[in-house]
C-alpha cells in the first residue's frame, strides 16, 4: 500500500514539474518576455531584486513617445492622440478663475490673428461684396398731435436755461467786481476826510478813470439813462390814471411801485370781458376752385381703427390711473372655463345661466345704443331737406319741359311726388289745346336727377317729354311747387306772373314743332 502511494504522489509531482516547464517555455516565446519582472513580483522589490534590475538587460521591444511642434503625443501615422482629461475635485472659485484665465489667452489670440479676406470665386458671386441686410417694413405710424410742437418748446427752454446760466455768470462777475470797486472808493472816502478838500480834488483828478480796466461806471451815470425813458408804458396808460393834484389822491392807497406813486389804477376800464385779437384773413393763399379730396376705402378704414386705437388708450390709461373701474369679465359659453375657472364645476347650471343673462344683456345695450343715436323723423327730414336744399350764395338751377299729354294719372303722381322730395319748388300747368308744362327750380344735383327721371326712367307709353330749356338763375321765382290744372291762356298767364315768358316758349315750340338743346342755351329767355 504504501509503495502504491508513493508512485502516485511521485507522477503527480512529475507532471506539476512538466507544467511548470511548459509554461515557463511558453512565456520564454513570448515576444518582450523578461524573467527578471517576476522576481521583482515575487521578492517585492527587496534588496536582491534590485541588484537583479540593475544588472538585468535593457527592455528591447518599447515604444518611444513621440511629441509634434505644440508638445502633443502622436502616433507613428503622425495623428494626434487625444488623451481624456483626468477628472480632479476642486472648489468652484478655482475653476472660474481658470476659466477666465482661458478666455483671457482666447481674446489675445483671436486680436493679433489678421482678418483673412475671403476669396474670389470664379462665377456671378462675389463674397468680397459686403451685402447690407434688408430692413424689414415696419408699420404705417401716425405722428401724435402737438408732437413736434412739443420738441420745439423743449428746445426753446433749453436754450433759455444756457442763455440764463450764462446770463448768471456774467451778472456774478460783475458784481464781483463791483463791489471790489465799492471796497476801494469807501477806503479813499475815509481817507479824503482826514484830507482837505482841496486836496482830495486835485487827486481826484490825477486818477485816470479811462486807463483802469477794473473801474465801472457807478450807479449814478447809469441813472441818466432810465431818466430818457417814460414813467409809464403806453399799454398801462389805458388802465393808470395820474392824479389831478396832490389833494385828491388817497392816504391809505399803497401804490404797488414807489415810481407809480403819481399814478392809481382806473377800475372802470377793468371788466370781466377778456380782449380777443382780431384774426387776421391772409388772401394769399386763396383759391376759389379748389377740388374735394375724399379718403379712399382703405384710409378711410385706418382712420377709423386709429380712432377707436386712440379711444381704447384713452380708457386703459383711465383705467390704470384709478378713474373709471375696471370692466367685468365678458363670459361667453366658448371661454366658460378658462375665464371662471374651478367656481364652473361646482354649479354648472347656475353659471350657464348667468353666462346666458349676461349675454342677453350686452345685446340688449347694443341695440338700445343703436336706438339711441339714431336720428329721429324731424331731424331725419330736416337732413334730409338740407341735403337739396340750396345754401346762400349757391346758383338756382332751372329747368323747363313738355309733355304732350298727363291723363295717366300713374305719371302725374310720380312727377308730383318726386318734386316734392326733391324739394324743388316751381309749377306743373295741364291746359287744354296745348301740351303740358313743368318747370323746376332747385340745385344742382336735384334737377339733374329730376330730369333724368322724366327723359329716361319714365315709360312715356303714348305721351313725349321733352326739354324745352336748361339753365341758371340768380333767385327762384316760385315759392313752393305746385300742380295746376287750369283752362285758359288767360289763367295759365296769372299762374306764372313774371314768369309768363315760359308760356310764350312752349306756344312757338308746339307751332313750330321744334325744341331747344339745352347745351345750346346759356342765358334766361327774356320776357316778352
Amino acid at each position: 500500500m504504501d509503495n502504491k502511494q508513493q508512485s502516485k504522489t511521485s507522477f503527480i509531482e512529475s507532471t506539476v514539474a512538466a507544467a511548470k516547464a511548459a509554461l515557463e517555455k511558453a512565456k520564454r516565446g513570448r515576444k518582450g518576455y523578461n524573467p527578471d519582472d517576476v522576481d521583482l513580483k515575487k521578492h517585492n522589490y527587496d534588496s536582491k531584486s534590485n541588484a537583479q534590475i540593475t544588472n538585468s538587460k535593457p527592455f528591447t521591444n518599447i515604444l518611444s513617445l513621440k511629441v509634434d511642434s505644440l508638445g502633443r503625443p502622436i502616433d507613428d501615422d503622425g495623428k494626434v492622440i487625444e488623451l481624456k482629461p483626468k477628472m480632479q475635485c476642486t472648489l468652484k472659485i478655482n475653476q472660474n478663475m481658470q476659466d477666465e484665465r482661458v478666455n483671457k489667452v482666447e481674446e489675445r489670440v483671436i486680436k493679433k490673428q489678421p482678418e483673412k479676406k475671403p476669396e474670389r470665386v470664379q462665377g456671378w458671386h462675389d463674397p468680397t461684396i459686403i451685402e447690407k441686410k434688408k430692413n424689414r417694413k415696419m408699420a404705417f405710424c401716425f405722428v401724435e398731435k402737438d408732437k413736434y410742437v412739443k420738441l420745439e418748446r423743449q428746445m426753446q427752454r433749453e436754450i433759455e436755461d444756457k442763455t440764463l446760466c450764462s446770463d448768471m455768470k456774467k451778472l456774478v462777475h460783475q458784481k464781483k467786481k463791483y463791489l471790489e470797486i465799492q471796497e476801494r472808493r469807501l477806503k479813499e472816502m475815509l481817507e479824503s476826510k482826514n484830507k482837505s478838500k482841496p486836496d482830495a480834488i486835485e487827486e481826484e483828478k490825477k486818477i485816470d478813470i479811462g486807463n483802469d480796466p477794473n473801474i465801472m461806471p457807478t450807479c449814478e451815470e447809469e441813472v441818466k439813462s432810465w431818466e430818457e425813458d417814460p414813467e409809464v408804458e403806453w399799454w398801462d396808460l389805458a388802465i393808470l390814471k395820474k392824479y389831478e393834484s396832490t389833494e385828491s389822491r388817497d392816504p391809505n392807497y399803497q401804490p404797488y411801485l414807489p415810481l407809480l406813486s403819481n399814478y392809481y389804477i382806473n377800475e372802470k376800464k377793468i371788466t370781466y370781458y377778456i380782449s380777443h385779437p382780431s384774426p387776421l384773413k391772409s388772401e394769399e393763399f386763396k383759391s376759389h376752385n379748389i377740388p374735394n379730396i375724399y379718403l379712399t376705402v382703405k384710409e378711410r378704414k385706418r382712420l377709423r381703427r386709429r380712432n377707436r386705437q386712440e379711444k381704447e388708450k384713452a380708457k386703459q390709461d383711465k383705467i390704470r390711473i384709478g378713474l373709471l373701474p375696471p370692466p367685468p369679465p365678458k363670459v361667453k359659453l366658448s371661454n366658460l372655463m378658462r375665464v371662471l375657472g374651478s367656481s364652473s364645476v361646482t354649479d354648472p347650471s347656475k353659471v350657464e345661466f348667468e353666462v346666458r343673462a349676461n349675454m342677453e344683456q350686452r345685446l340688449k345695450s347694443h341695440s338700445m345704443r343703436n336706438e339711441a343715436r339714431k336720428l329721429k323723423p324731424e331731424d331725419r327730414s330736416r337732413k334730409h331737406a338740407n341735403k337739396w336744399k340750396i345754401t346762400i350764395g349757391e346758383v338756382v338751377h332751372v329747368a323747363f319741359f313738355s309733355i304732350s299729354s298727363l291723363e295717366n294719372s300713374k305719371l302725374l303722381f310720380k312727377i308730383d311726388i318726386n318734386a316734392q322730395q326733391f324739394h324743388l319748388t316751381g309749377v306743373c300747368i295741364i291746359c287744354p289745346y296745348i301740351p303740358a308744362m313743368i318747370v323746376v327750380e332747385g340745385g344742382a344735383i336735384a334737377v339733374k336727377r329730376y330730369r333724368k327721371l322724366l327723359l329716361n326712367r319714365m315709360s312715356w307709353e303714348g305721351e313725349s317729354c321733352k326739354l324745352l330749356w336748361q339753365g341758371q338763375a340768380t333767385h327762384r321765382n316760385f315759392g313752393n311747387w305746385k300742380v295746376s290744372i287750369l283752362h285758359s291762356e288767360a289763367e295759365a298767364r296769372d299762374m306764372l306772373g313774371e314768369c309768363a315768358y315760359y308760356y310764350d316758349m312752349l306756344k312757338d315750340h308746339h307751332k313750330s314743332g321744334s325744341c331747344h338743346h339745352p347745351s345750346s342755351i346759356t342765358s334766361m329767355p327774356s320776357e316778352n
